[in-house]
């Protein structure tokens, strides 16, 4: 396993661990020993792609995680400023109450 090459497609080319270990027909605990051995950080790559909705009071874009979306009758807030001044408005009574 040539370590400038490992070298080279973990920091200039930004694969992943397991990226590089399907190259070397390998295991990514092994390609992270190699490089903790060499002295360069691990990156943590965040999978979770997040999406941008807008706020349902100002409409402001917000940047959401798709877990944490709200659905139904309750909006995607910026703020808790946005969502007193939603409530205020009566964005909570009659129909649109949970408890309706």
């Amino acid at each position: 396993m040539d370590k400038g090459k490992l070298i080279s497609l973990y920091c200039v080319d930004k694969k992943s661990l397991r990226e590089i270990a399907r190259m070397f027909f390998t295991n990514h605990l092994k390609i992270r020993r190699i490089l903790k051995s060499l002295c360069i950080s691990i990156i943590k790559h965040n999978y979770t792609k997040r999406i941008e909705i807008k706020c349902s009071y100002c409409q402001k874009p917000i940047m959401r995680y798709p877990s944490t979306l709200s659905t139904g009758k309750r909006g995607n807030f910026c703020s808790l400023v946005c969502i007193y001044s939603w409530q205020r408005e009566g964005g909570m009574k009659g129909e649109k109450a949970p408890c309706w």
